[in-house]
C-alpha cells in the first residue's frame, strides 16, 4: 500500500471512529463527557501547570481569574456519575434479560478498554518520559528521590490501588490516574453488589439498597469530619474511593429506574421540566461558590461531593427525557469526538503539559500568572493531546476494543 492509501485508510477510519455516534448512543450524554474532557484538561494546566500557589493559606491570594478556574474541578465528577449510570445500566439490563450477570463477558469488554493504553501510557512515563532531561517533568514526576524511587512506587499504579497511598504533592508518575482506580474498584464491585442484590425476591430491596450505598460515603465523611473537623482533603482524602463511590452510585440508582421504571422516570422528569437542569446548575454552582479542592469546612468535606452528583444526575435525566436548550447543546455533534477519545486524553495531557512547560512555553515565573499566557497553554494542550489521543484510539485502542467484544460474542454463543 502507498504512503498515499495509508493516510487515507487512516483518514476514513478516523472519521468512522470519531465523526459518527453509533445509533445507539445518548447523544447529551456525549456532550456532558466530552464537556467534561475539555474542562478537565483546563484544571489540571491550572492545577500542575505552576500557575498559583496550592496552598490552603494562600488561597485568598490567588488571582480571581485562576479561582474560578480551579471552581470547575468539578467536570471530573461528571465522569464518575456519567460511569455509574452507563456500566450500571449495561449490568441492569443483562440481570432483567438474563437473570444474571454475564462476568466474563463483562469484565473482558472492560479490561479490553481500559487496561491496554492504560499500561502502555504507564510504562511508557515510568521507564521512558521519565528518563528525559526535561526539568520541568522531572519536578512534577520523579521528585527530589530521584528516578529509582519514583520507580519502586509505581507498582501501586499498576495494582490501581495509588489513590490509598497519594496525597497532593507526593511523587508518583501518574498522579492523576487516582480518579481511574476509583473507577476501576467500582468496576470490580458493582457487577457482584448487583449480582447479590438480584437473588432477592423482594423488588422493593432493590433500590432500597442502592440508595443506602449510595449515603453510605456521604455519612462515612461527615463520620470523619465528627472526628477531625480540620480535615484538608488533599491530604488523601479526596482519593479514596470510599469517599467518592456515592458519586459513582448516583448514576447507578438513575440507571435502576431507568431499566425498571422508565416510564415513571420519565413522567417525573416532564414534570419536573426546567428544574431539572436549573436544579442541577444551582447544586454545582453551589460547590463551585462554597466549594473547592483547597479549603476546610463542613461543606468541603461531607457535602460537596454528593450535591455535585446530585446536579449532574439531573443533567443527565434532562438529557435523557427533555428537549430543551440544555439537551440540545449537550447533543451537538462537536462534543462527540472529544467524548470519543476522553479517556486517552486524560491520561496523557498531563504528560504534554509538562513538555510545554520544559521547554518554557510557560515556565512557572510571574509572567506565567497572566491569563492570556495560560490560555495559550491550555489550547496547545488540549489540541496536541486531543491529536495524539485520536491516533491513539484509531490505531491502538479501537482494534482491541473490537477484539473484546468478540471474544465477548463467542463467549456467549458458547454459552448459550
Amino acid at each position: 500500500m502507498t504512503l498515499a492509501g495509508i493516510f487515507s485508510k487512516l483518514n476514513q477510519r478516523l472519521r468512522q471512529d470519531l465523526l459518527i455516534p453509533p445509533g445507539d448512543q445518548f447523544d447529551p450524554l456525549n456532550g456532558l463527557r466530552g464537556i467534561a474532557c475539555l474542562i478537565v484538561v483546563w484544571c489540571h494546566v491550572a492545577q500542575f501547570g505552576g500557575f498559583f500557589s496550592q496552598s490552603p493559606s494562600t488561597w485568598n491570594d490567588v488571582p480571581l481569574f485562576f479561582q474560578v478556574v480551579l471552581s470547575m474541578w468539578t467536570a471530573l465528577d461528571f465522569f464518575f456519575v456519567l460511569s455509574g449510570f452507563l456500566i450500571g445500566r449495561i449490568l441492569l439490563i443483562s440481570l432483567t434479560t438474563t437473570g444474571g450477570v454475564e462476568f466474563p463477558r463483562f469484565f473482558i469488554r472492560r479490561a479490553m478498554r481500559v487496561f491496554p493504553i492504560y499500561y502502555l501510557v504507564l510504562t511508557l512515563a515510568v521507564f521512558w518520559y521519565t528518563r528525559l532531561d526535561m526539568p520541568y517533568a522531572q519536578l512534577m514526576l520523579v521528585g527530589p528521590d530521584g528516578w529509582a524511587a519514583m520507580r519502586d512506587i509505581s507498582w501501586m499504579n499498576y495494582a490501581y490501588i495509588m489513590n490509598y497511598f497519594f496525597k497532593s504533592g507526593d511523587t508518583n508518575p501518574m498522579s492523576w490516574s487516582w480518579s481511574l482506580c476509583v473507577e476501576e474498584h467500582f468496576y470490580m464491585l458493582i457487577p457482584f453488589l448487583l449480582a447479590i442484590l438480584y437473588g432477592t425476591k423482594r423488588r422493593g430491596v432493590r433500590p432500597a439498597v442502592l440508595i443506602i450505598a449510595t449515603l453510605l460515603p456521604f455519612l462515612g465523611r461527615a463520620f470523619q469530619y465528627f472526628l477531625d473537623p480540620s480535615i484538608y482533603i488533599m491530604n488523601g482524602f479526596y482519593y479514596r474511593t470510599h469517599n467518592r463511590i456515592d458519586e459513582v452510585m448516583v448514576g447507578v440508582v438513575i440507571a435502576y429506574f431507568f431499566v425498571h421504571h422508565y416510564d415513571a422516570l420519565r413522567k417525573l422528569v416532564e414534570r419536573l421540566g426546567s428544574l431539572c437542569w436549573i436544579g442541577a446548575f444551582v447544586l454545582i454552582g453551589s460547590v463551585w461558590i462554597f466549594g473547592g479542592l483547597y479549603k476546610y469546612g463542613i461543606f468541603v468535606v461531607v457535602f460537596q461531593f454528593l450535591l455535585c452528583a446530585l446536579g449532574t444526575g439531573l443533567l443527565i435525566l434532562n438529557g435523557l427525557f427533555l428537549n430543551n436548550r440544555v439537551t440540545r447543546i449537550l447533543a451537538l455533534r462537536l462534543w462527540y469526538p472529544w467524548a470519543r477519545i476522553s479517556y486517552g486524553i486524560y491520561l496523557i495531557h498531563p504528560f504534554i503539559l509538562f513538555f510545554l512547560m520544559t521547554w518554557q512555553w510557560a515556565y512557572p515565573d510571574q509572567a506565567s500568572l497572566a491569563p492570556a499566557r495560560f490560555l495559550l497553554i491550555y489550547l496547545l494542550t488540549i489540541l496536541s493531546s486531543g491529536f495524539v489521543a485520536a491516533i491513539s484510539f484509531v490505531c491502538f485502542e479501537r482494534p482491541l476494543i473490537d477484539w473484546g467484544v468478540q471474544i465477548s460474542k463467542k463467549l456467549k454463543r458458547k454459552n448459550q
